[in-house]
C-alpha cells in the first residue's frame, strides 16, 4: 500500500514534468540533466493567445527533487495547481489569473499538531504549508504558517489560594 502510494505520488510531481531519456552518454552529468514541462497558456487567456504561446520549459534535477519532496506531504494540492507550481519553477511568468495580482499564494498542506507550551500548556495547532510565487520577480517560497486551534491546561497540581 506504501509502495503504491509513493509510486502515484511519484506520478504526480512527474505529470508536468517528464524526464529525458536515459540514452545520453555516460559522461552527462545526472544533476544538470534538464526535464522538460510542456505548457500552455492560463486558464482565461485568449484563443489567438493559446493557439501561439505552447512552448517547452525545463526543470533541472535538483528542480525534480526539491517538487518530489514539495509534493510528498502535499494533502491540499490539486494536479492543476502542481502543474502551475511546476511550470514556474521551470520559468513560466505568464500570470495565470491577473485579476489576483502578481503574487500567487497555494496551499499545499493542511495538518494539526498536539505542542506543549513553555508554561506546560497543551495547544492543538493548524500547520499549513504555502507555496508563494511571485510573477513580477520570477521568485517563489514555502512558508508555514501556524494557528491555535485550541488550548488546554496543564497537569500540573492545583494550587489553592
Amino acid at each position: 500500500m506504501m509502495r503504491e502510494r509513493q509510486q502515484k505520488q511519484a506520478a504526480a510531481a512527474g505529470l508536468a514534468a517528464s524526464s529525458v531519456a536515459s540514452t545520453a552518454s555516460s559522461s552527462v552529468d545526472p544533476l544538470k540533466t534538464p526535464a522538460t514541462v510542456p505548457t500552455t497558456a492560463p486558464p482565461g487567456s485568449s484563443q489567438q493567445q493559446q493557439a501561439g504561446t505552447k512552448r517547452q520549459l525545463t526543470l533541472t534535477r535538483e528542480q525534480m527533487l526539491a517538487a518530489h519532496e514539495m509534493f510528498k506531504n502535499a494533502n491540499r494540492v490539486s494536479r492543476a495547481e502542481k502543474a502551475l507550481i511546476l511550470g514556474f519553477m521551470a520559468g513560466a511568468r505568464e500570470k495565470p489569473y491577473a485579476h489576483q495580482g502578481p503574487i500567487i499564494t497555494i496551499k499545499l498542506s493542511e495538518n494539526t499538531e498536539n505542542v506543549t507550551a513553555s508554561d506546560g500548556s497543551q495547544q492543538t495547532q493548524l500547520v499549513e504549508m504555502l507555496f508563494e510565487m511571485n510573477y513580477d520577480t520570477g521568485h517563489w517560497r514555502r512558508l508555514k504558517r501556524t494557528r491555535v486551534v485550541s488550548k488546554q491546561s496543564g497537569s500540573g497540581p492545583l494550587q489553592n489560594p
